[in-house]
């Protein structure tokens, strides 16, 4: 999991060595934050770290029996999605507050410009796929992110395409790999990915997205 500076310093370093053709660039709503992965020796939250004895794998009958470990593991799954809806409000609440920042425009700024160059030097075709927030989406998918890094997108001449539409057919249970959490699920990614495929048969040369005032509307039938 990089932020977008992560991944265009990987292109810089590794795309004249792979010599792309197309270049895709998943932006997503968090790609500007610095990642800070978890220590694993420190302990979880409570409400994540409170498991029986029973439904531990080192002990009881759940190291035994399927049908157990099948029922411990659907009450951890709730568990932890009960958790992460509380996380992911805060979460979205603080790249609000990040949004309003002049170091937020900044790095959008730096980090599309770079990969702009990376593009030109590659002599490659790129397209930004702006990706929405998943944890309720038909709620607030944060579109006014997504439309900020777009227009930034567009005056460095980049395509973009927005994922929002591939997705509002889908119900908020099908979007997701587990309820609460943002990562998107087999069914969503295939929905985005037959979005690309459409949009690039419709652009077999680099062309522009639909009008900021089409831009969240449903593809048509």
């Amino acid at each position: 999991m990089w932020n977008l500076h992560q991944e265009v310093r990987w292109l810089e370093t590794e795309g004249a060595r792979r010599q792309p053709h197309i270049i895709t660039l998943g932006f997503f709503v968090n790609d500007l934050e610095t990642i800070v992965y978890r220590n694993p020796k420190d302990p979880l939250p409570p409400d994540v770290a409170r498991v029986p004895e029973w439904a531990t794998w080192e002990r009881g009958i759940r190291q035994y029996s399927f049908l157990v470990n099948h029922i411990a593991r659907y009450f951890e799954r709730r568990r932890l999605a009960r958790v992460l809806l509380g996380t992911q409000r805060d979460y979205r609440d603080a790249l609000r507050a990040a949004m309003d920042t002049d170091e937020f425009n900044t790095l959008l700024q730096d980090g599309l410009r770079r990969f702009k160059n990376q593009c030109d030097l590659l002599q490659a075709r790129c397209i930004v796929l702006l990706l929405p927030l998943l944890d309720t989406f038909h709620a607030d998918p944060m579109a006014d992110l997504l439309d900020r890094a777009d227009t930034e997108a567009r005056r460095l001449d980049l395509e973009t395409l927005n994922m929002i539409p591939a997705l509002q057919h889908l119900s908020q249970v099908e979007l997701t790999v587990m309820p609460g959490e943002a990562h998107p699920s087999a069914r969503a990614q295939e929905a985005m990915g037959e979005a690309l495929a459409s949009y690039l048969a419709r652009c077999p040369t680099p062309c522009r997205t639909d009008p900021p005032s089409n831009r969240h509307a449903p593809p048509a039938p």
